[in-house]
C-alpha cells in the first residue's frame, strides 16, 4: 500500500536539498571547532547533544544526502577529512527512503535498501555511507532526557527497548547496539515515521511535544513488529563477510575471486547479491567504485589518472567513460563543478 504522505515527504526533502540550513549550521559549528584540532577530532569520534540540537529540541528530523563537503584546506591534516567510525551522546535511528547505504558496525558491513530502518543506541560505533547521488536517508536523533522523562514509562513495559536503550547508559555487557528493521510501503511504522518528518519540517506549536509522542508510538510499533513477524535476515554472518571483504578490496576484487575466496559457486553468489542488495555484483562493484571515485576527486588533488589507478581500471579512457555513464559527467567536469 502506497503512503499517502509520500508526495508531501518529496517535496519537502527536494526543498531541504536545495536549502541544507542543517548542514550549513553544522559546517558552521565544525568550522569553528577545527581551530582547536583536539576538540574536532574528538567530535569527529563522539557526537554531542549541543552540536546536534537546537535549543529547546528534544526529537531532530533530517535528510541525509551525499552533500558536497568543503574542501580540505592546505593546513588541514588528513584526519579533519578521513573516514570515521562515531558514536553518540544520544539516540539515533535512520530510514532509508530511496537508494542504497551501507551501515558499517564494529566487523559487520550491512548494505541496507528502501524501507530499511536502524536504531542506534548510545554505545554503537558505527559509519553510514550513502551509495549514488540519489540516496536518501532520514535521520531522527532523540536526546536522552527526553527518553528519561517522557518515554521511561513506555519503555518499562517493553522489554526490547528497555533493554537496548537504558541498559545501553550503564552497562557493559555484549547486547546488541543496533537494531534492524524492514518496513512495508504504508505500514503503520513507516506512517508514524513519514509524520515525525512532517511535524518538524512543519515546526507548528507543541510541535515537539507532539513528535514524542509520536516516537514512542513508533517504538511499540516496531516492538510489536519485532515480537509478531518472523525478521528478516538482512545481514547473516556470511554475507556481512561477504561486503565486509568487499569493502577491503574494493578496487580489485572479481566475482570469480570472491567465489574463490568463500567457497561458492558464481551462480550461488550471484543469487545471494541479488536478494541481499538488488542488484547483481557486477553493478554493486562498479557503482560502489564509481563512489569512491568521486569521493577522490572532490576530497583530494590526486590526479585522474591515479584515480583511475586507484579504482582498479588499467585505461583512464575506460574509468572515464564508466564514469560519465554512472554520474553524468566527466571526472574532469565533476571535479571542477
Amino acid at each position: 500500500m502506497e503512503n499517502p504522505f509520500k508526495a508531501e515527504i518529496d517535496a519537502l526533502t527536494e526543498e531541504v536539498r536545495r536549502r541544507p540550513d542543517h548542514i550549513v549550521r553544522w559546517q558552521e559549528k565544525e568550522a569553528e571547532l577545527k581551530k582547536t584540532p583536539e576538540l574536532f577530532l574528538r567530535h569527529r569520534k563522539f557526537f554531542t547533544e549541543d552540536f546536534v540540537f537546537e535549543p529547546g529540541e528534544d526529537i531532530m528530523v533530517y535528510p541525509d544526502f551525499n552533500y558536497p563537503l568543503p574542501p580540505r584546506q592546505p593546513w588541514e591534516p588528513p584526519e579533519f577529512s578521513e573516514p570515521v567510525m562515531h558514536s553518540h551522546e544520544f539516540f539515533e535511528m535512520f530510514y532509508v527512503y530511496s537508494g542504497v547505504c551501507e551501515c558499517l558496525y564494529e566487523d559487520q558491513v550491512y548494505t541496507l535498501r528502501p524501507g530499511s530502518l536502524c536504531v542506534f543506541n548510545t554505545r554503537c560505533r558505527h559509519r553510514v555511507h550513502n551509495i549514488g547521488g540519489e540516496s536518501r536517508i532520514y535521520n531522527i536523533m532523540l536526546r536522552r532526557r527526553a527518553l528519561f522523562s517522557d518515554m521511561l514509562p513506555i519503555l518499562n513495559e517493553n522489554d526490547l527497548f528497555f533493554s537496548f536503550f537504558i541498559d545501553s547508559l550503564h552497562s557493559d555487557d555484549s547486547r546488541p547496539n543496533v537494531m534492524l528493521f524492514e518496513l512495508e510501503p504504508g505500514e503503520p511504522a513507516e506512517l508514524y515515521i513519514f509524520n515525525l518528518i512532517r511535524e518538524y519540517r512543519r515546526g507548528q506549536a507543541n510541535s515537539q511535544s507532539l513528535m514524542k509522542l509520536m516516537y514512542a508510538a513508533l517504538l511499540v510499533e516496531l516492538s510489536r513488529k519485532y515480537m509478531n513477524e518472523p525478521r528478516r535476515d538482512t545481514a547473516s554472518p556470511d554475507f556481512a563477510r561477504i561486503m565486509a571483504y568487499i569493502s577491503e578490496n574494493w578496487s580489485q576484487v572479481t566475482l570469480k575471486g570472491l567465489c574463490a575466496e568463500f567457497r561458492m559457486s558464481q551462480s550461488g553468489l550471484s543469487r545471494l547479491f541479488k536478494e541481499k542488495v538488488g542488484t547483481d555484483f557486477s553493478e554493486y562493484i562498479r557503482r560502489f567504485r564509481m563512489d569512491r571515485a568521486a569521493r577522490l576527486l572532490t576530497r583530494t588533488g590526486v590526479s585522474i589518472d591515479k584515480v583511475a589507478e586507484i579504482c582498479g581500471y588499467s585505461e583512464r579512457s575506460s574509468f572515464e567513460k564508466e564514469f560519465k555513464k554512472y554520474i553524468g559527467q566527466t571526472p574532469k567536469q565533476y571535479r571542477t563543478n
